[in-house]
């Protein structure tokens, strides 16, 4: 924005006020203009966030409903497995081999968006309520995300108990010390643990992000809807 001086020289007070009156209108007419535009602007990218943050919420419905499919057939097989163990530990049998570990397919819940925007500051043309919701949902996700990784340091500590023993499903047993029995009793066990935790945590992610889809807005409503689903909410995740 430039300001000039005036063309011809000012001779009187009344020409003097009327160049200063006009420059004045002229900054202020300026002004409005570039706030409506920066304001046009804004709502823009406010409007973006908020569609990019309703298609990631739906695809993170989809996620934790195949997740809790997965969790629930692998916790069908752990229990099968522990079953077989706690049997043969008892009867000094040797271990039958496992059956095939079939789980559906799924991929981790995320938030693209949100991890977007919060790196580029755009998180500050959401309103206080939104912002809030969303928090709240990134916060249930990072719960699934840790509960996640603990289930995957269970699985491979499982999985390289197996090749050491050559008990893997579809593989020939051989004996087993009895020690090493319990070893493997115990990390099937570790293992259920982690299915009940990440199911708790998906369940409790996938109740936040419907209820922010739906509109909802109130924190504690928002919570309450953690709670209503079928598996009790993870609290070690809120400390």
């Amino acid at each position: 924005m430039e300001v000039h001086v005036p063309e011809h020289p000012i001779h009187t007070w009344r020409e003097f006020f009327t160049h200063i009156g006009i420059v004045t209108i002229g900054l202020l007419i300026a002004i409005a203009l570039e706030q409506s535009v920066e304001a046009l602007h804004h709502r823009h990218q406010r409007t973006e966030l908020r569609e990019a943050l309703h298609q990631d919420g739906e695809r993170t419905i989809a996620d934790t409903q195949r997740m809790l499919i997965n969790q629930r057939a692998r916790m069908v097989w752990l229990k099968a497995r522990m079953t077989q163990v706690r049997t043969a530990i008892a009867s000094h049998n040797p271990l039958p081999v496992a059956a095939a570990a079939d789980f559906a397919d799924f991929d981790l819940p995320d938030m693209p968006a949100w991890r977007a925007a919060r790196a580029s500051g755009l998180l500050e043309r959401l309103p206080q309520d939104d912002l809030r919701a969303w928090s709240e949902v990134d916060l249930t996700l990072t719960g699934v995300n840790t509960s996640y990784a603990d289930q995957m340091t269970a699985i491979r500590k499982r999985h390289a108990f197996e090749t050491q023993f050559n008990v893997a499903a579809g593989q020939s047993t051989t004996p087993m010390p009895s020690d090493a029995m319990q070893r493997y009793f115990d990390l099937l066990s570790d293992e259920a643990s982690t299915v009940l935790a990440l199911q708790s945590d998906v369940a409790e992610l996938q109740g936040a992000e419907e209820a922010v889809l739906h509109g909802e807005r109130s924190l504690d409503h928002i919570q309450e809807s953690e709670r209503h689903g079928e598996l009790p909410v993870n609290t070690d995740r809120r400390q």
